[in-house]
């Protein structure tokens, strides 16, 4: 297994399993704390894959000195129809509290510095930007 990537699972809305990737920063050292950045995808019927994307890049966001937490939240692709459909009607709660809850298991990692959290997005990840903004302030940059 990588040591800079990972999968990892938390239980989201609805209390069902929600998976997510985890991208460490070049010459991660585990000793030291890092800013998390948040990286909410479009769609919302999109999903993070395990590639490079050239567009929204975790490992270019990681380079910047980031913990880079990226959430295949309610309505993402590739989980089954019913996860996909699961947002009709719930396009901000149910993610917002799938991200949300990403955010707080990044924060019990020893090597995440809490007080310095980052969120992007683009498309509907900039309708979800829109939506945190509205309803947390426990972000510094979004």
């Amino acid at each position: 297994m990588s040591t800079w990537w990972r999968s990892f699972t938390f239980t989201g809305w609805r209390n069902e399993t929600v998976q997510a990737w985890q991208v460490k920063p070049p010459g991660f050292d585990a000793s030291k704390k890092y800013p998390v950045l948040l990286m909410m995808h479009g769609g919302p019927e999109g999903s993070w894959l395990n590639q490079f994307n050239y567009r929204w890049s975790a490992q270019l966001f990681a380079a910047a000195g980031y913990v880079v937490i990226a959430p295949n939240f309610h309505g993402s692709t590739g989980f089954g129809l019913a996860f996909q459909d699961s947002i009709k009607g719930q396009w901000g709660g149910a993610p917002y509290e799938d991200q949300m809850k990403a955010v707080d298991v990044a924060l019990t990692w020893p090597y995440v510095d809490g007080t310095r959290l980052a969120a992007a997005g683009a498309s509907y990840g900039g309708y979800m930007a829109n939506w945190i903004a509205g309803h947390t302030d426990r972000f510094r940059a979004i």
